[in-house]
């Protein structure tokens, strides 16, 4: 048993760092909704449903089959994108 602590430790650390983003991320022209699972939508002149995976640093959004965009996790909890700073509501 004292085998697997090691190894169950992490992965409650590692999914802990992922739940942490999850949320409502908007600003004056677009909203970002990050669920459970992996999931997300964004919205604004075009509503898509998206994917996503977290790290401490970065949010990596798939919309569509081409479309990923990389977001920065900034220091106070937004999300910068490449049309401006997301804040949590």
């Amino acid at each position: 048993m004292s085998r697997l602590r090691g190894p169950i430790a992490f992965l409650l650390v590692l999914s802990a760092c992922g739940d942490g983003v999850k949320g409502t991320y908007s600003n004056e022209s677009v909203s970002l909704d990050l669920q459970g699972g992996g999931k997300a939508v964004w919205a604004g002149q075009l509503d898509m449903q998206c994917t996503y995976t977290a790290t401490k640093t970065e949010v990596t959004l798939k919309c569509g089959e081409d479309g990923v965009a990389v977001l920065t996790r900034n220091s106070d909890g937004s999300l910068q994108t490449p049309i401006g700073v997301l804040r949590k509501r």
